[in-house]
């Protein structure tokens, strides 16, 4: 199990179906589950009793990916080689649940599994300031343990702290309890890259959009076209200004400012989109709070898809490089299908329930497809944002879950 700070998702099977755990399961991951999260409670640590060892085991079967099991348990010690038979990867007990925390971690990480400790929304960080290196992830309970479906408790500043003390260790700092579309923006803006998602995973709507600024990436392909013709390189609002209706015209436009004669136009714009293939990912960002808007609509059971004129295999590497990949159930890319944005096949692809957008081109691609526009107003636009058509429209990505529950809700 290799280690990532990427946002990960991790259903809690403690809201599945309990007569149907396998096909819970394995639907879960099928839509993208990156961990499976198994609550084991004891009736005695915490008000509740739920499964033990054997019931791990057979969850097992069908897990494909990390098995994440989180023990409400004490004392914790005498199960934890069954835990470990039972094919657990991550073993979570309570810092709280015993006296001698630091000799079962050791015991957890000796039966060759990841050793998690985890804190109730009462206990400091600093709880584990001393068990750091014995430490693979740090759970923070954001609600009293014991049962779902609890209100959020906010922990964001324990969070935080605890992003600043785990510094450049290999700790994931996992969040349990109350995760929703608008706490979880929070928790992944503190620090947090582990969302435990529970009732919130068993509710849908399908998402799609092109969320990513690589107006970065761009200027770097058309800069290192012109530094190959001895041409003086153009700043980044001048090629933004060019962003909109494709490479080729890009192209056109680049050339027309640096005078190169139009007849090699045949000739440069497959050496720009060349360069823009070996950039790919390197300057490309995110739009601020895209990550945590992201993993909070894919926590909340929404199917996501990104559509671009973009190649769709630059278009992947792109999403891996920043850490999103696995946040998409679907990647729509320009050399998919025969016609490109704005022609409506795109979008008739992956049948979305809304378009999020931030250029002309997007809005007419949702028009012609009839699908529901949202407009981020921070983007490629050339018109005025009331005089391009749009259900609804945001400047702040920590906003967008909360707009997208409210439009999906109204259409019910």
């Amino acid at each position: 199990m290799s280690f990532d700070r990427s946002i990960k998702i991790a259903p809690s099977i403690l809201s599945a179906d309990f007569a149907d755990f396998g096909r819970e399961i394995q639907a879960i991951e099928a839509q993208g589950a990156d961990w499976v999260h198994v609550d084991v409670m004891d009736g005695h640590f915490v008000p509740n009793i739920t499964f033990g060892p054997p019931a791990v085991a057979a969850f097992r079967k069908h897990v494909k990916t990390v098995m994440d099991v989180h023990i409400m348990i004490s004392p914790v010690d005498a199960y934890i080689d069954a835990f470990a038979a039972a094919g657990t990867d991550i073993l979570t007990p309570h810092v709280e649940a015993g006296p001698h925390i630091h000799r079962t971690l050791q015991a957890i990480r000796g039966a060759g599994m990841k050793a998690g400790v985890a804190l109730n929304p009462g206990t400091p960080a600093e709880a584990v300031a001393h068990l750091l290196d014995l430490t693979d992830l740090i759970c923070v309970m954001t609600v009293n343990p014991g049962f779902g479906g609890q209100k959020f408790i906010d922990m964001t500043a324990k969070i935080r702290s605890l992003r600043a003390m785990i510094g450049d260790r290999p700790i994931h700092i996992e969040i349990d309890g109350g995760i929703t579309t608008q706490t979880a923006p929070l928790v992944a803006a503190a620090g947090a890259d582990v969302l435990v998602a529970g009732s919130a995973v068993f509710k849908g709507g399908s998402v799609t959009g092109t969320l990513i600024d690589s107006a970065p990436d761009i200027r770097a392909a058309v800069n290192l076209m012109l530094v190959e013709q001895g041409l003086a390189p153009l700043s980044l609002p001048e090629v933004i200004g060019f962003i909109g209706n494709g490479l080729p015209h890009l192209v056109t436009l680049v050339m027309a400012a640096r005078g190169i004669d139009p007849a090699r136009h045949a000739e440069l714009s497959p050496c720009v989109a060349r360069h823009y293939n070996a950039v790919n990912g390197q300057e490309t960002v995110l739009y601020p709070g895209v990550a945590g808007a992201l993993a909070a609509l894919h926590a909340a059971g929404h199917s996501l898809a990104l559509c671009t004129n973009k190649p769709e295999a630059p278009a992947r590497a792109c999403l891996a490089q920043m850490g999103i990949a696995a946040l998409f159930d679907q990647v729509i890319g320009g050399d998919s299908l025969p016609r490109r944005k704005p022609d409506p096949a795109p979008l008739h692809a992956c049948t979305p329930d809304i378009y999020i957008g931030d250029s002309e081109v997007d809005a007419e691609t949702a028009s012609r497809a009839a699908v529901r526009f949202v407009l981020f107003t921070e983007g490629y636009r050339k018109t005025a944002v009331a005089e391009l058509p749009h259900v609804a429209s945001f400047t702040d990505f920590a906003d967008l879950p909360t707009l997208i529950e409210s439009l999906l809700v109204r259409s019910l």
